[in-house]
């Protein structure tokens, strides 16, 4: 299944893109305010990680109206250590209803991690999956931040 961004334009203000010097969680100076959906100044010579991006939503993940924009929140979904994670970035000032709901599913299965402009924060998951995403770290550690982990980042 394949959708269309829309109005969406979520992955050009969390990413950074070192060929444009564009940092993270920075609007894209190539974007631009018009009712349609390419809103890339420079669409057709847009940089690699660009052009390459697959969107889990785009590409089916998750129902039709979870929208990054909609919902205020982009996933992304990585592997660490062989350990499949969720990396969510806030698009917004609050969590919205249906962000926190679907971060609470995910982490019932999955370590889930905010992206943020300073680093990373661990909003959650399965404190076996956790430590497998961290393994090799020393175990003082893993623990320090499992007590930590940020429900509400």
């Amino acid at each position: 299944m394949s959708r269309g961004c829309g109005m969406c334009n979520a992955c050009c203000t969390v990413f950074e893109i070192d060929e444009l010097n564009k940092p993270s969680h920075s609007r894209c100076v190539h974007l631009v305010a018009r009712p349609c959906t390419k809103s890339c100044s420079i669409y057709k010579d847009r940089p690699e990680p660009c052009r390459t991006y697959e969107c889990p939503w785009k590409q089916g993940f998750g129902s039709s109206n979870h929208r990054p924009d909609k919902i205020g929140m982009l996933l992304q979904i990585a592997e660490t250590n062989g350990q499949t994670v969720y990396v969510v970035y806030k698009l917004r000032e609050e969590w919205s209803p249906k962000a926190l709901a679907l971060i609470t599913r995910y982490s019932l299965r999955y370590p889930v991690v905010r992206a943020k402009k300073d680093g990373h924060a661990l909003l959650g998951g399965p404190e076996s999956a956790i430590r497998k995403m961290f393994a090799g770290a020393p175990q003082g550690a893993v623990d320090s931040l499992l007590s930590k982990a940020e429900g509400d980042a």
